[in-house]
């Protein structure tokens, strides 16, 4: 991945680290979002034999967005599969949706969603495959990440961290101790990363007084040190409020505001402006490329464990 990464210009550097959303060819393509090489129809589909990520929700089936629309499987919600109490169970669950990802031409899969429910009337609490114990969610999302990885699609986690209510998630501060956080709150993620996810979603809500995607107490401290996670870390779709601060705090893919009626701009455009200032160094985007470039060899994206569709060989994105 290292290797690979020096390879780069620092445009195609930061095209690795912002989710695509301008008019085709840089469109999303359909999917939930969508990054990759190249921004221009003359670029090559695969510059550098750099698949493009295509990522798409969800935890309990493929969401469709632009693409398959009413031809997606919707599977019990994840706090079913919880219920269930069985990892047999949940690697089937897994493999289900992991084979209609591949159909679909998606490699990475927004999910599962592993918090801890704090609260049960929260509106998302359903499609935890943790429900309210850690102990639970730690037996269990080993399989479920197993199965999708063995496919070649990269397990993307979510929401880091402490994202406990639906209702006012865009402002909300959370404040928990730093015992709770590694006894109730972390252990999921923990037994996730060591089970191959090789990405995590940070989530929109305040911790500590600073949004999630900005925050290096959990991004750095908690993340890296504490977990030893050695891959990417994503904003959940418009949670980057500070291209400078996520970039410092440890945010590695910045993915766009979501508007249905209009593209807006994400924030990590900005950073060749902000490596040309000084705020930032070009080892600091480096390790975030390497971040993501590693996860995609840890998921056989690079040696064929995910099948690039015949059609797109050779061509140009589209």
């Amino acid at each position: 991945a290292r290797q690979l990464m020096k390879n780069l210009t620092l445009a195609e550097k930061v095209s690795l680290l912002r989710g695509m959303n301008d008019g085709w060819p840089a469109d999303r393509h359909g999917y939930a979002g969508y990054v990759g090489i190249g921004r221009v129809y003359a670029d090559p589909w695969q510059p550098h034999g750099v698949t493009p990520l295509s990522m798409n929700d969800g935890p309990q089936g493929y969401n469709s967005y632009g693409r398959f629309k009413s031809k997606s499987t919707q599977y019990p919600a994840l706090l079913a599969v919880a219920a269930s109490f069985s990892p047999a169970t949940a690697r089937r669950y897994a493999t289900a949706i992991a084979e209609e990802f591949v159909a679909k031409g998606a490699n990475v899969l927004l999910g599962p969603d592993v918090e801890v429910t704090r609260a049960t009337l929260t509106g998302r609490s359903f499609e935890t495959i943790s429900g309210e114990d850690p102990f639970l969610g730690s037996s269990l999302v080993p399989a479920y990440v197993k199965a999708v990885q063995d496919h070649g699609i990269i397990v993307c986690v979510k929401h880091f961290l402490n994202n406990n209510q639906e209702i006012y998630r865009q402002s909300m501060n959370v404040e928990v101790g730093d015992r709770a956080q590694h006894e109730i709150y972390l252990p999921v993620f923990k037994a996730a990363f060591e089970s191959g996810a090789t990405a995590v979603m940070c989530s929109y809500n305040k911790v500590y007084g600073h949004y999630a995607c900005e925050n290096d107490k959990l991004l750095t401290k908690f993340l890296r040190q504490d977990l030893g996670f050695k891959g990417f870390v994503l904003s959940d779709w418009g949670a980057t409020h500070d291209a400078l601060r996520s970039a410092k705090a440890g945010l590695d893919i910045d993915m766009q505001k979501d508007d249905p009626k209009v593209r807006l701009a994400d924030e990590y455009h900005k950073l060749p402006d902000l490596l040309k200032a000084g705020s930032i160094t070009q080892e600091t985007i480096d390790k975030k490329v390497e971040h993501v470039l590693s996860a995609m060899y840890v998921a056989g994206q690079f040696d064929g464990r995910y099948p690039v569709p015949a059609s797109f060989q050779g061509k140009t994105m589209g």
